[in-house]
């Protein structure tokens, strides 16, 4: 966090703000979030925050230093401005995650979030924001491994690149060798599924973007920090799971994220999650409970998906529970049908 500063005239302390973060940013920007594994208390991990902004600070910069994907930090505060928030704004920085319906072994990517989590032990989850593939490149679902792992790779862009970056004027060499040009960073991740890679970055503003031609990018300290902890033969999974539901501590909680859309959309392509596509997953966490243990709230289920903020949110409880959520009378008053079903 910034220090006020003190008996400065209005713009200058504005400035000084500005260039006391950015000396903060680049040498305490966040690293991979580590999360202890609570098997016991269910799926929902880490711990999200609020921040008031400074003059100067952009959503790019804010979503490094807090080691969150560009639009993670968007889904999270769809008021703010999509490049400069302005001074004094209060931002979401949304750290607490359901964790994916996958089995929690190696790298598991939902492209949907643009998060990559790392099982090293049955004990912790690393995670990181991530870059995947634009809609007419998209990256490949299914289940993969690391087959080889690179550092200082050279860089052979396949022809449909080249042919991409000729027709709008920017020809690209056959061959790009290592070095701040090379867009795969300084360490890549070989993946089983031809000509697909996790690799760091030459442009880490893109990170959290519909941006890649398929692969998945990572900002260049979380691959060094992943590149070390990884072996070849690591099992990987992606996954695209726009909506995530999950129990901790007799709450049932949900996490919904916007359906894919090109990075620039127009109004009329603005996907919207419908019940079926919100059912299923509930559903999935019903049949493994108890019959008759938890109230489900399915209106307040279809306000989250509806939302789709990315961060998790209470849709129902255990009647086991002595308590109940705060703020939402209606929880106490009125359990619907569908609960009771």
């Amino acid at each position: 966090m910034h220090h006020p500063v003190g008996a400065v005239p209005a713009v200058r302390a504005q400035q000084c703000r500005w260039w006391a973060g950015l000396a903060g940013f680049w040498a305490v920007a966040a690293q991979a979030e580590l999360i202890p594994l609570d098997l016991k208390a269910g799926s929902v991990s880490g711990a999200s925050y609020e921040i008031r902004t400074h003059y100067g600070e952009t959503v790019p910069m804010l979503a490094q230093l807090h080691e969150v994907g560009y639009h993670e930090l968007l889904w999270a505060n769809p008021a703010i401005h999509p490049w400069m928030p302005g001074d004094g704004a209060v931002l979401q920085i949304p750290r607490r995650f359901i964790l994916p319906a996958s089995r929690r072994q190696g790298m598991v990517l939902n492209l949907a979030e643009m998060r990559l989590y790392y099982y090293e032990s049955p004990d912790y989850v690393h995670t990181y924001p991530i870059s995947v593939g634009r809609l007419d490149w998209s990256t490949p679902t299914g289940a993969t491994r690391v087959v080889n792992r690179l550092e200082d790779p050279t860089w052979y862009p396949p022809a449909s690149v080249r042919r991409e970056h000729a027709e709008r004027g920017d020809p690209l060499a056959g061959v790009v060798p290592p070095g701040p040009d090379n867009p795969l960073g300084r360490y890549a991740l070989q993946l089983a599924k031809d000509g697909y890679f996790i690799h760091g970055t030459n442009r880490e503003q893109g990170i959290g973007m519909r941006v890649t031609h398929g692969c998945v990018r990572l900002r260049n300290q979380d691959i060094e920090d992943l590149f070390h902890r990884v072996a070849v033969g690591t099992p990987v999974e992606i996954v695209s799971v726009p909506i995530k539901v999950g129990l901790h501590d007799g709450f049932v909680y949900m996490e919904a994220h916007p359906l894919p859309r090109e990075e620039i959309p127009m109004p009329e392509k603005s996907p919207v999650l419908d019940e079926s596509e919100v059912s299923a997953p509930l559903d999935a966490v019903e049949n493994q409970l108890p019959p008759g243990e938890y109230v489900i709230y399915w209106e307040r289920a279809m306000e989250v998906a509806r939302e789709a903020r990315g961060m998790p949110a209470i849709i129902g409880w255990s009647r086991r529970r002595a308590s109940l959520p705060a703020g939402r009378p209606e929880l106490r008053l009125h359990i619907p049908e569908r609960a009771e079903g």
